[in-house]
């Protein structure tokens, strides 16, 4: 647990149960007839040039954007006020300026400072804040 609160999740391989380890980045586990195995997701096999897609960037883009909207939009869906989380990175920011946009302009945020400047994106947080006016609250 002490990683958890110092680092925000477990060092590479722990996790937070005795004796289970965590899944490397970029992989999966397969559990087939009780045997386990590792597998990673981008290893994608060769795709025959009749099963690829053929749009254009715009379409792929608009496609994208719908998919993404469509997605936030689930998540916001709640009998109580929600926010979202504002760290400053693109993921975060492009979430919430989506959210900001097409459904709360008044959304509320929160993030996380910390001291050691290596680890804190508060100056991007900030930006983003003054940027989108959202009701702001950091820990």
């Amino acid at each position: 647990m002490d990683q958890i609160f110092t680092f925000w999740t477990t060092l590479p391989g722990r996790s937070v149960y005795k004796g289970v380890q965590d899944i490397p980045p970029g992989h999966y586990m397969l559990v087939k007839n009780g045997a386990m195995s590792l597998r990673k997701y981008w290893d994608i096999p060769h795709c025959p040039e009749k099963d690829r897609l053929t749009w254009n960037p715009e379409k792929i883009c608009s496609k994208i954007m719908e998919i993404l909207h469509d997605s936030i939009e689930m998540r916001l869906h709640a009998d109580v006020p929600v926010g979202a989380y504002l760290s400053g990175g693109l993921d975060s920011s492009g979430i919430t300026t989506i959210i900001s946009r097409e459904f709360d302009n008044k959304v509320k945020t929160f993030g996380v400072r910390f001291e050691e400047k290596a680890f804190d994106e508060s100056d991007y947080q900030k930006l983003m804040v003054d940027f989108l006016r959202s009701d702001h609250h950091e820990v």
